[in-house]
C-alpha cells in the first residue's frame, strides 16, 4: 500500500513472456521488489497473505475483486498486529479479513476447527 497517497496495495502477479501481468501469483516476487517505491527490507512493504479468495478468478486480486484475505496460524503461532493491519488494508476492510487457527486455543476474532471431529467442521 502506498502510505503517502493512500492508494490500495497492488498485487504482484506473474508476468508472461511479453511482460503482461497474468492472474497467477508472481513466481519470483523477490525480483520485483525494485518496483516498490522506497522499499526497505524489514518494514513490511511486501506482504504475502496465506490465502486470497477472489470474486472473479480471471482478474487479479485487487480490492474490488477480493472476497476474503485469510491468515492461517498453527498451534501457538503468535499474531502480529502490523501484519493484521496490513492484511486488512489489502482486503479493503476488516470484514474481508479472517484469521484461522489450526490447533491451539483461538484468540479474540480467530476462527478455528473442531480438531476432535474427523470431519474438521468449523466452530
Amino acid at each position: 500500500m502506498n502510505l503517502q497517497t493512500g492508494e490500495p496495495p497492488q498485487p504482484m502477479m506473474h508476468r508472461d513472456a511479453w511482460g503482461n501481468d497474468t492472474t497467477e501469483p508472481s513466481h519470483y516476487w523477490q525480483g520485483r521488489i525494485a518496483e516498490v517505491d522506497g522499499y526497505r527490507p524489514g518494514r513490511g512493504d511486501i506482504r504475502r497473505p496465506d490465502l486470497v479468495i477472489v470474486s472473479d478468478s480471471s482478474k487479479p486480486p485487487s480490492q474490488d475483486n477480493i472476497d476474503q484475505v485469510v491468515e492461517f496460524k498453527f498451534g501457538q503461532d503468535r499474531r502480529d498486529n502490523d501484519q493484521d493491519e496490513a492484511y486488512k488494508g489489502i482486503a479493503g476492510s476488516r470484514k474481508k479479513y479472517s484469521i484461522y487457527r489450526v490447533g491451539g486455543p483461538r484468540k479474540d476474532v480467530e476462527q478455528g476447527c473442531n480438531c476432535q471431529n474427523p470431519i474438521q467442521s468449523a466452530v
